[in-house]
Formats: C-alpha cells, structure tokens, sequence
C-alpha cells in the first residue's frame, strides 16, 4: 500500500502540487537552506554571475531604468556619506588620462603613514573641519596632496601623496615643491 502525499510537505512539493501550503513550506525550506549553507550560496551565485554577464548587465541596466528615482536617491545618500569616494575617483581617472601609475589608498591609510600635520607648513589639521573650498573653515581642513602633481607625471599612490591644509595645497599648486 502506498503511502499518502501530505501537502505542505517536500514529496508533495516534487508530484506538482502548487497548492498554498507547499509553496509556503518549499519557501522555508530553501530559506533554511541558505542560511546554513551561505558560502555554498554566495559560490553558486557567483560562478553563475562570470558565466553571465551580459545576463547581468542587462538585468542591471533594466532595473536600473525601471527604478531610476530610487536609485538616484540611494545613490545620492551614499554620495553624501562618502564624499571622499567621489574625490578618489576623479584622482584615479586624472591618473589614468595621465597614464601614470594608479594604486587604491584610503584617507585612513594616508593619515596612519604620514600623521595628521600638513606636509608643507608641518601644523596639525582640523579633521573636523570642511573640504569644500568656501565652506566654514576649509583652509584647515584636509587635503591630499600630491607630491609630484600627476600633472607633472607623479602617480595615484600613497607613497606619491601626503596630507596637507586645504589652503597650502591650492598655493601649491601645481609644482613639485611646495
């Protein structure tokens, strides 16, 4: 005598019922699933990203357009919680139109190496203080300068950067020796 297919379980699930409770419990099986096995998870996902990636571009261009007021929110809080991403990011394009050398750095790392006193009049910086030119006290506030300016040929990387005032750095301008 065979046994009887309950709803709501997996066998059921598998002979085709699609009925509330076995949607429901193939669900929370897989969800449970998941959350025990996330490196397994996150490897499947993304060997099938490098397989795919015009799949995934075109998904993300869609959704991108489809959802284009959230993501220009999203995107500008972000932008306002990290200004510094924004500063990097024209640094490493200069360099690279400049075609001189280019390695990532965070601010933290420049100012762990070489301190938090300006590298040209050699006094502390407020950190506190405001980056943008104009703004409050912006000509204590910090700056990275460039050593040899990349204009000049001096690379993106922190051992051609230093941190300095906002103020030192705009009178040094572009020459190599402040």
């Amino acid at each position: 005598m065979a046994k009887e297919i309950v709803c709501g379980t997996h066998r059921s699930y598998e002979k085709g019922c699609r009925c509330e409770s076995c949607v429901f419990f193939i669900r929370e099986y897989h969800a449970k699933w998941r959350s025990k096995n996330t490196e397994k998870k996150r490897e499947s996902a993304n060997s099938w990203s490098k397989k795919n990636k015009e799949k995934v571009l075109e998904y993300s261009k869609k959704y991108y357009y489809e959802n284009l007021k959230t993501e220009r929110l999203r995107n500008k809080a972000y932008r306002s919680l990290h200004p510094e991403a924004g500063a990097s990011r024209a640094r490493r394009r200069r360099a690279r139109e400049k075609n001189v050398e280019v390695s990532p750095y965070t601010e933290k790392q420049i100012l762990s190496l070489y301190g938090v006193n300006c590298h040209l009049c050699y006094e502390k910086i407020n950190l506190n203080a405001s980056r943008w030119i104009g703004r409050g006290d912006w000509e204590y506030g910090l700056h990275i300068d460039h050593v040899v300016p990349i204009s000049k040929g001096g690379g993106d990387t922190l051992q051609n950067v230093r941190p300095s005032h906002g103020i030192c750095n705009i009178k040094k301008g572009d020459r190599v020796n402040g």
